[in-house]
């Protein structure tokens, strides 16, 4: 992955989109990520909690449903925390690989990237926003 587009994916989600999930403060601007399985809270790669926002220790995620494909776009790709991209298991699945949260995903990753557009960030002439 380009490192200006990871880059970019960090400072546009400024944390763990998962903090998104159900917040009735957040409601308004993600509604997508309402009414998805609870996340629980963001922990680093040793399970130990970690605030959800920074820009440091937090992978960006790959959104497709078809493993076999690996888009690397900003409308297919969110930040998500250690936790939530993997070590969270809930009954022997990844919270972030449920079907509900990847359809929901896919809609905030197009939301937040409109969002960023409207507001000229990043300069519209990035090579990767024509991919």
């Amino acid at each position: 992955m380009d490192s200006q587009l990871r880059s970019y994916i960090l400072l546009r989600d400024e944390g763990c989109a998962a903090r998104f999930v159900n917040s009735a403060f957040d409601a308004r601007r993600w509604p997508m990520l309402q009414g998805l399985p609870s996340p629980g809270v963001c922990r680093n790669e040793f399970g130990s909690p970690i605030p959800a926002t920074g820009y440091v220790g937090f992978t960006i995620d790959h959104i497709n449903n078809d493993l076999q494909v690996r888009a690397d776009h900003p409308d297919r790709l969110w930040t998500l925390c250690a936790f939530h991209h993997g070590l969270a298991r809930t009954a022997g699945e990844q919270w972030a690989t449920k079907s509900e949260v990847r359809a929901a995903a896919a809609l905030y990753a197009v939301a937040a990237n409109e969002a960023a557009r409207l507001a000229n960030f990043p300069p519209a002439d990035s090579a990767w926003w024509a991919a």
